[in-house]
């Protein structure tokens, strides 16, 4: 017997989960509220400086050192930079969190093969003028909207 891994079914039993601790009252949403509140305050409330005005630079320079053909790299749709707390690993593999700038943007580059792999939905988090997280997202519909 295989076992083919479904990303479908396993957002539905993960939703499925969730929707059980909330009806039986293992899942405390008043203290997920108390927690998203207060990372909400300390990100308005922190002190992080002014807001990159070089965003787009940061982004191309990032796809220059890792895009597989960065010279074929067409940005589109940069967002503007918002503070927004994030993730970081340490030196010793664990982790923290930390407020950054986050920006948002859209990029399409040839793949292997040599043909575009069509635009891809990325956020990045700048820090004190240098990129620490950049995650590809995928295809997604902020990047097929009208600009």
């Amino acid at each position: 017997m295989t076992f083919t891994y479904n990303p479908h079914l396993a957002y539905h039993k993960i939703v499925g989960i969730l929707a059980t601790l909330t009806l039986c009252g293992c899942f405390d949403r008043e203290a997920a509220l108390v927690r998203s509140k207060a990372e909400f305050e300390l990100v308005a409330t922190t002190n992080i400086g002014l807001p990159p005005n070089n965003a787009e630079q940061l982004i191309k320079q990032w796809g220059d050192n890792n895009l597989k053909d960065p010279n074929s790299a067409i940005y589109s749709q940069i967002g503007t930079p918002y503070k927004a707390m994030t993730q970081i690993k340490i030196f010793d593999g664990s982790t923290m969190q930390r407020v950054v700038y986050r920006v948002y943007g859209c990029i399409n580059s040839k793949n292997s093969y040599g043909g575009y792999a069509g635009k891809q939905f990325y956020i990045f988090d700048i820090d004190h003028g240098h990129i620490i997280n950049a995650l590809e997202i995928g295809e997604d519909y902020r990047c097929t909207k009208a600009q």
